[in-house]
């Protein structure tokens, strides 16, 4: 599954220039001042391994290291609520997440089991900014899980 996301701002939005793909349809906006404070890209994966993507850490991290020299742990908390007729179940797991981040901390990998993400934080670079590091990332990943 994959899911790609932005978080904006709301705030007056000056657009500056405008320009139409004739090939594909789509209109290409450029912004003052971007709304995006936040893009993820997500990646969640059906059990490539019986493994946690942490275990792998450091090889996913050998990879990255280039473009992501920073690396810490997340420990998340995650709650998972099923409802069936009238009974209501709930779990609640902590799992954690090995983070790779460039040097100015604008652009992150992270990563658990079977699990991928992208961010970048504001100003986003745009997609032709921003996608490279995605493709790098979820072939530096799928190559050490498989």
């Amino acid at each position: 599954m994959l899911k790609c996301k932005a978080k904006c701002k709301s705030h007056p939005i000056k657009i500056v220039s405008s320009t139409k793909n004739p090939m594909t349809e789509l209109t290409t906006i450029q912004y003052q001042k971007s709304p995006i404070i936040e893009v993820v890209c997500e990646f969640r994966f059906t059990s490539l391994q019986p493994r946690d993507g942490s275990t792998y850490a450091d090889a996913i991290y050998d990879l990255v290291k280039d473009k992501f020299p920073e690396r810490d742990i997340l420990k998340l908390s995650e709650v998972k609520m099923e409802l069936e007729d009238s009974d209501v179940s709930q779990q609640l797991k902590i799992i954690q997440r090995s983070r790779f981040l460039q040097s100015d901390k604008k652009a992150f990998i992270q990563i658990g089991k079977d699990f991928l993400a992208v961010n970048h934080l504001e100003p986003y670079p745009g997609w032709e900014g921003y996608s490279p590091l995605v493709r790098h990332a979820y072939e530096s990943f799928v190559s050490v899980m498989r």
